[in-house]
């Protein structure tokens, strides 16, 4: 529980940095891991936080920069409330 409530206090880079390295450990296991792939998702996660930062949806902001599994797995990371809210006192 005290995991989830510091990771719930971190900024919103932070914790999209955070889901998407366990990604990418849990992919590590995979046959067709791609070593190259963290900078990627690092990267996408920053500019996801950026356009969070210039008003866009969170929501939005993911659908924009992820797909597929990953898009899934980061929607269920953050609340429901969390996704189609303002962000511009959290970053």
């Amino acid at each position: 529980m005290a995991k989830q409530s510091f990771i719930a206090s971190l900024s919103l880079e932070s914790r999209l940095a955070h889901y998407v390295t366990q990604w990418d450990q849990r992919q590590q296991r995979s046959r067709y891991y791609n070593p190259f792939a963290l900078g990627i998702y690092l990267e996408r996660a920053e500019r996801v936080a950026t356009e969070v930062s210039n008003g866009e949806r969170l929501s939005i902001a993911l659908e924009r920069n992820f797909n597929d599994r990953l898009l899934a797995f980061l929607q269920k990371q953050f609340k429901p409330e969390e996704l189609t809210r303002s962000y511009l006192a959290v970053i």
